[in-house]
């Protein structure tokens, strides 16, 4: 037993003896004065025994502490087993018989002790090495560097082909990604490239040309802007791709002034007649900077919707029979043809 138990024990025999000699002094047949003398020095007791008492509580609660606290720094050994006092000490290999280290972290260990310092983590980004880069041929560089762009910004590496100034690593990840959607013939010399942007300048160059061959081709494009047209019968939607891919290769070209309201004010400037009711209500009531070319598309669409079908059948208004061009057509074709075969008849018989 612990030195502050056997105090709080003896602390309270104390209180205890003291009531009692209270109740042997305080006798009710004695003089007031002396019962009143007992009864203070029994209270005085008491409330030193009591005093005594607390001060031994705070003590133990002190020690159980301190225990506690040594009890949490030493590490738990899970399912070790005291030695059996019958067999005595096994003599044992410490090579052979050495408990493994537990691989779990420090701060997992104990109850309630102090958790240990975080584990710095380095978190490494996509590079993309098993991602399905596109491919460059001959014909579609305009399609490949669009969804090269796209991929590369996604795991933020386009800037390393757009400025150039991304730290070395990055810049070797972009280049990285852009050796993987080059044909094999190329890749050894893209390799030796000093940074990413070196090596989509080089790409650009081949396939669309140095500045003289680029502005000349973006002459021809423009030439092409400007005479675009519908074609006969041409659905809405197959001038509106015409249209868009052509923007795209202007832009690819160097073409500074493109933008979507351009594309829209081409695109109403194309439209054939039977739209020209709705073109006025766009241009009149709608701002080309909130408008794209799919949203005219849209509002193209609804004439081609509403068209309704030719009539079939002859209209009688007022009794009299109204044709359309196509059925007064048709009875002059069947009134030709039936004086013809009536000719031939005749002159068959007249032979």
């Amino acid at each position: 037993m612990s030195t502050s138990s056997q105090r709080a024990r003896v602390a309270l025999a104390a209180a205890a003896g003291a009531y009692l000699e209270a109740g042997v002094v305080v006798n009710p047949g004695g003089d007031r004065a002396r019962r009143l003398a007992a009864a203070e020095a029994a209270a005085a007791q008491a409330a030193q025994a009591a005093w005594e008492a607390a001060a031994a509580a705070q003590e133990a609660a002190a020690t159980a502490a301190a225990l506690r606290a040594e009890v949490d720094r030493e590490p738990r050994a899970y399912g070790r087993r005291s030695p059996d006092p019958r067999r005595g000490s096994p003599s044992r290999s410490p090579e052979r018989h050495r408990r493994a280290q537990s691989p779990s972290p420090a701060h997992r260990r104990g109850r309630g002790g102090r958790r240990g310092s975080p584990v710095v983590q380095t978190v490494y980004k996509d590079g993309g090495a098993g991602t399905p880069w596109p491919m460059l041929t001959k014909s579609n560089y305009h399609e490949w560097s669009t969804l090269m762009r796209l991929k590369m910004q996604a795991r933020q590496l386009w800037d390393a082909v757009e400025y150039g100034d991304l730290p070395y690593h990055d810049d070797r990840r972009a280049l990285e990604a852009i050796i993987a959607g080059v044909p094999q013939d190329m890749q050894v010399s893209l390799a030796d490239k000093l940074t990413a942007k070196d090596a989509s300048d080089s790409i650009a160059a081949a396939r669309i040309g140095v500045d003289r061959v680029r502005r000349a081709t973006l002459q021809r494009l423009r030439k092409e802007w400007e005479n675009l047209s519908f074609h006969p019968g041409e659905h809405i939607e197959d001038f509106a791709l015409r249209l868009a891919t052509l923007k795209q290769q202007m832009i690819l070209h160097g073409e500074r002034n493109m933008d979507e309201e351009r594309a829209v004010e081409k695109l109403l400037r194309a439209t054939p007649r039977k739209y020209a009711q709705l073109k006025v209500a766009i241009e009149t009531l709608l701002d080309f900077q909130d408008l794209t070319i799919e949203e005219v598309i849209g509002r193209l669409k609804t004439v081609d919707d509403l068209d309704d079908d030719p009539a079939h059948e002859p209209v009688s208004v007022g009794g009299k029979l109204m044709l359309t061009e196509e059925q007064w057509l048709a009875c002059q074709k069947k009134k030709d043809a039936g004086g013809a075969s009536g000719s031939a008849s005749s002159s068959g018989e007249a032979r």
